[in-house]
């Protein structure tokens, strides 16, 4: 049975996305009830944890291909998510240019991806070049990176520090399709962990 180690905890205007990776695997996911598309605001699922399981992926398009129904049954322990995934998985280092291959669009200064863009993913790990310092932004919590001026908006569960420093690890994941202040829907990039 695979196990499923717990990496982030997002907030959603009606619950929560919870995202995790098949330790044997390295296949990133997005934990859907089956029949959801998103756990409960209170699920008790937790960053570090790990859990056997099954799931299946829903072949949702991309960006979204870590969609998968998932069936928890017991929790086996607790690990570091930043051990696991400076041994096993790919990260973006540097500025905010190196995130999602480049493919970032800025208005001005907030980062987002056009919903057919070509990557094949929504959620990536990242370790900034240069310290990012915590605001708030009539009552929202954004990061802003000295280096280039952009924001990326904290949308964790737990509460954010107030940097992250240069060469950290932290998780950026890709909105749901909303138009913000633009006159389209896209897909918005934000930060979710800090480990």
């Amino acid at each position: 049975m695979p196990e499923i180690l717990i990496v982030s905890k997002t907030k959603m205007r009606h619950g929560c996305c919870v995202s995790g990776i098949d330790i044997a695997t390295n296949v990133a996911l997005r934990l859907l009830p089956a029949g959801g598309n998103h756990q409960p605001a209170d699920s008790p699922l937790e960053i570090g944890e790990v859990w056997a399981g099954t799931y299946k992926m829903r072949g949702t398009a991309a960006p979204f291909v870590e969609d998968a129904t998932v069936v928890l049954t017991q929790r086996l322990r607790v690990q570091s998510v930043a051990r696991y995934v400076a041994a096993s998985v790919p990260t973006a280092n540097g500025s905010t240019d190196a995130v999602y291959d480049g493919l970032l669009h800025w208005n001005p200064s907030k980062g987002y991806l056009e919903p057919a863009a070509p990557t094949p993913y929504s959620t990536q790990f990242w370790r900034p070049d240069s310290t990012l310092r915590l605001y708030d932004n009539d009552n929202k919590l954004i990061f802003w990176e000295p280096k280039t001026g952009r924001r990326i908006p904290w949308v964790g569960v737990a509460a954010p520090p107030k940097v992250v420093m240069a060469q950290s690890l932290a998780r950026l994941s890709l909105s749901r399709p909303f138009a913000g202040n633009l006159d389209h829907e896209v897909c918005w990039s934000q930060l979710s962990s800090v480990y």
